[in-house]
């Protein structure tokens, strides 16, 4: 609660806690959103938006591992299934690309909440065609691991290349 009175999430936008003739305190909660600007190549997998209770508890590397790790376990169920092996309902022999987004979500909120997370808990996942392929297609999911921890490497190098442009986007958009 915000001086005693409302949830943060609701601080962001209402007068009464930020302006001061109001009763309000304006340097109590400020909303600094995190901004990423980035151009949607082939190689792209997915995009995960989230509360911050996700990632007060995962780091963003922790979130692509619970992604692939849950998507894998489904696919060797999925195998298991093919192979004539018993296996839940959940795991049925055809997967859609949705399902596998819906299972990476669910992966994700799993980890948040086995951390202890002690905050809401949102996420939105958006896959792109280059997750399709991994999760539909042949390609392995280790080798989409591993092709995850290079872009990660490289979204690093290029942050460090440029950190104040970010944090001024970052304020204007705040400020807007």
């Amino acid at each position: 609660m915000l001086p005693g009175r409302l949830s943060v999430c609701r601080t962001f936008g209402d007068p009464e806690a930020k302006l001061e003739y109001r009763g309000g305190n304006p340097n109590v909660v400020k909303a600094e959103p995190d901004i990423r600007s980035f151009q949607i190549s082939k190689q792209h997998d997915f995009i995960v938006l989230a509360s911050d209770g996700i990632y007060d508890k995962l780091s963003d590397d922790d979130i692509g591992k619970a992604v692939w790790l849950t998507c894998e376990a489904a696919r060797q169920a999925k195998s298991a299934h093919s192979a004539g092996q018993v296996v839940t309902q959940q795991h049925s022999n055809n997967i859609s690309v949705h399902q596998y987004c819906g299972l990476g979500v669910e992966g994700i909120l799993k980890n948040s909440l086995m951390r202890q997370s002690l905050d809401n808990v949102t996420v939105v996942m958006v896959a792109f065609q280059n997750f399709k392929r991994v999760v539909c297609g042949t390609s392995s999911i280790r080798s989409a691991e591993k092709h995850s921890e290079t872009k990660q490497q490289q979204k690093e190098k290029e942050e460090s290349q440029l950190p104040s442009q970010k944090r001024s986007l970052a304020r204007s958009a705040s400020e807007q």
